[in-house]
C-alpha cells in the first residue's frame, strides 16, 4: 500500500473511531452488509448466509419476521449498534433483537491507526513491498477498572512488544489488524490479525513463577490474567475482525476483502500466528476459500504464487459484499 494513501487516511481519521462490540454483533452486521435487499427466509437458509440464521442475535429476527421474508432494514439497529428508534420505526423484529442485544455486555472499544512495513517483504511480513495501514483495537473502558486492581506503576511496558504496531500512549492496544488496501479498486487484503497482550501477561507469569516461586506480584499477575481471559480471550478475534471489515466496508468502500490462509501466510511472507485466525475465524465470518488472488499481488508475486499453486489449490479466503 502506498504510504501517501495511508497518510491520507490517517489524516482523516486522526482522532480514531469509536467502536462498540457486544457478543454476536458480527452476525446481524454480516447479514445486513451481505444481503442485497429483503430476502426470503427459505432462500437464505439454502445460501452461504444460512450459517448465520441460527446465531443468537439473528434468531429473534426470524421469529418475529412477518411471513417468509427477512427485511434488511430490520437488521440495522443491532448491526450498527444504533438502538435509538422512534415508535414509528420500531418493528417487532427490531424490538426482539434489541432485547437480546441489551442483555449482552456492550464494550466501548476505540479504533486507532498506525503504519507498518517497508520494501523488505520478509522482515516486515508484508505480501508486497510497501506499507500496511494498521487498525489498532484499544482496550475498552472496563479494562481500566481491572488494571487498577492489579497493576503496579510501570507495568504496562511489560505487556507491549515495541517491535509490533501498538499504541504506547492512551489506552493500550488489545489487538490489531494489518491492512493492504487498493482504494481505487475497492479491494483489500487483511495481512494479519494479532494480539500480544494476554500472551505477554502469561509469559510474565511463567517468569515470575520460575524466579520467585510464590509472591504477591505473581498472585496479582495471575488474578489479572484471569480477569483478562474472562472478558477478552474469546472476544478479541471476533471484535478485531468485525472492526476491520466495518472499516474496510463503511469507511473505505471496499467491495472485496481477502485474508491469507496459513499456506499463503507462510509462503508469501514467512508468517505464522495461531492457525485458527486463518482457518476457523474467516469461515465464521462467511469468507470462502478461493483460487482468486488479490489483483495487486498478481504481478508483484507471480513467481511465488505459481510455486504455491502447485501445492495448494486455494491460497486465500475471500468475502465479497453484494450490497451497494
Amino acid at each position: 500500500m502506498d504510504a501517501n494513501d495511508i497518510n491520507q487516511l490517517k489524516g482523516i481519521l486522526d482522532e480514531g473511531l469509536p467502536y462498540v462490540y457486544f457478543s454476536d454483533r458480527e452476525s446481524p452486521w454480516l447479514l445486513y452488509h451481505l444481503m442485497a435487499g429483503d430476502r426470503a427466509i427459505p432462500e437464505l437458509k439454502r445460501s452461504p448466509l444460512g450459517k448465520l440464521l441460527n446465531r443468537p442475535l439473528v434468531k429473534p429476527f426470524l421469529a418475529n419476521s412477518r411471513g417468509e421474508m427477512l427485511r434488511r432494514d430490520d437488521l440495522y439497529p443491532v448491526a450498527e449498534a444504533e438502538p435509538e428508534l422512534s415508535n414509528a420505526e420500531m418493528t417487532a423484529a427490531k424490538a426482539a433483537a434489541l432485547a437480546v442485544a441489551f442483555n449482552a455486555v456492550w464494550r466501548d472499544y476505540k479504533i486507532t491507526f498506525g503504519t507498518w512495513g517497508g520494501d523488505d517483504t520478509w522482515s516486515y511480513q508484508v505480501s508486497r513491498p510497501g506499507h500496511n495501514l494498521v487498525l489498532q483495537l484499544s482496550f475498552p473502558s472496563d479494562h481500566a477498572e481491572l488494571a487498577g486492581r492489579f497493576w503496579r506503576p510501570g507495568i504496562r511496558s511489560d505487556f507491549e512488544y515495541d517491535l509490533h504496531p501498538v499504541q504506547t500512549k492512551g489506552a493500550p492496544t488489545l489487538a490489531w489488524a494489518r491492512l493492504d488496501i487498493d482504494l481505487e479498486a475497492g479491494v483489500a487484503l487483511i495481512e494479519e490479525i494479532q494480539s500480544d497482550w494476554l500472551r505477554l501477561v502469561a509469559y510474565k507469569i511463567r517468569i515470575l513463577g520460575r524466579s520467585a516461586g510464590s509472591s504477591r506480584d505473581l498472585d496479582l499477575h495471575v488474578a489479572y490474567l484471569k480477569g483478562l481471559e474472562t472478558r477478552y480471550s474469546k472476544e478479541w478475534p471476533r471484535a478485531t475482525m468485525l472492526a476491520a471489515l466495518k472499516f474496510l466496508r463503511v469507511e473505505c468502500g471496499c467491495h472485496t476483502v481477502y485474508l491469507h490462509t496459513p499456506e499463503s501466510n507462510a509462503g508469501l511472507k514467512s508468517a505464522g500466528g495461531p492457525r485458527s485466525l486463518y482457518t476457523s475465524l474467516p469461515k465464521y465470518f462467511c469468507f470462502e476459500l478461493t483460487e482468486d488472488v488479490p489483483p495487486f499481488l498478481q504481478r508483484r508475486r507471480r513467481a511465488d504464487l505459481k510455486r504455491l499453486r502447485k501445492k495448494f489449490a486455494n491460497l486465500f479466503w475471500k468475502l465479497r459484499f453484494e450490497y451497494g
